[in-house]
């Protein structure tokens, strides 16, 4: 069972918001970690992207929601077709990673909005959640605003890859929340705890806490 602590509280208006459980029973503490294989990344670079993407985008007057839409309406299929064929490995490129890419160019914000978006949506999909969380450690940058509150959410879900993602990206960025987060968290399983005070460890160091 997942317990959080404390909550911690984010007052960014522009953020989604995502409910987190108090807690979850798990039953399989079986992890498999997969192996992303890089011979194998098709180049989305050259991928056709529509032609009308360009004079559409030029239409938006900069309104983010309607960004969002946009995304959301052009690419969401693709993004989860892509999320349910490739492998993933923490910090390693893939088809998935190359394309969200290819989406900043409709501006970073925007981008990341529409990530918590699909990402709240798909809350009891592993599958899913695995290719969003693995986006965030790709990108830990331009997540750094949700990326605390992604991975508290990740602690609450069944499955281990996903809570163990759940700490990586915690461990992307070497920030205060992120510390104060990885505090409050307390799980049955030992492996995870014992990777939990561990990172805590490398946090304080890095942060000149202690």
């Amino acid at each position: 069972m997942v317990q959080m602590k404390n909550s911690l509280i984010y007052n960014d208006p522009t953020t989604p918001s995502i409910p987190i459980g108090n807690s979850i029973d798990v039953r399989n503490n079986q992890y498999s970690q997969e192996y992303c294989q890089l011979d194998t990344i098709a180049n989305i670079r050259s991928m056709d992207i529509p032609k009308e993407t360009s004079s559409v985008f030029r239409n938006i007057d900069n309104d983010l929601t309607k960004i969002i839409v946009f995304l959301d309406n052009n690419y969401r299929n693709r993004l989860l077709s892509l999320i349910h064929t490739d492998t993933f490995e923490p910090g390693c490129m893939n088809n998935t990673i190359s394309f969200i890419g290819t989406l900043f160019k409709f501006g970073e914000t925007a981008v990341v909005q529409w990530i918590c978006q699909l990402y709240q949506e798909n809350l009891n999909n592993p599958s899913v959640l695995i290719g969003l969380l693995n986006v965030n450690i790709y990108y830990s940058s331009a997540f750094h605003s949700v990326g605390t509150i992604m991975a508290l959410a990740a602690m609450t879900n069944r499955s281990q890859e996903v809570k163990e993602l759940g700490i990586r990206v915690l461990e992307s960025n070497y920030s205060e929340d992120n510390y104060r987060a990885l505090q409050s968290i307390q799980c049955e399983d030992k492996w995870l705890m014992d990777y939990i005070q561990q990172v805590i460890i490398d946090f304080e160091k890095e942060l000149c806490l202690k």
